[in-house]
């Protein structure tokens, strides 16, 4: 899931999604630290699915927002 965060985080820093941005970089953040050997944040099955969530929001905004408002569905 890390792995993935970042890439999705890095996709929205090169389109300038500020807000996808901020938001996966908070949820990569804290999978990262659970990926340490010593982490001091504690196992939040609960958390991290909302966390999930909010990504998956925000990526749905962007693209009715791409579909929607840019007239771009379909687009190559």
């Amino acid at each position: 899931m890390f792995r993935n965060m970042h890439t999705i985080k890095g996709n929205a820093r090169t389109y300038g999604l500020t807000n996808l941005t901020n938001q996966v970089h908070d949820t990569e953040s804290a999978y990262d630290e659970l990926r340490q050997p010593n982490s001091t944040i504690a196992w939040d099955q609960t958390r991290l699915l909302d966390d999930l969530a909010q990504v998956h929001q925000l990526v749905e905004h962007y693209a009715k927002t791409n579909e929607v408002s840019l007239a771009a569905k379909g687009r190559p």
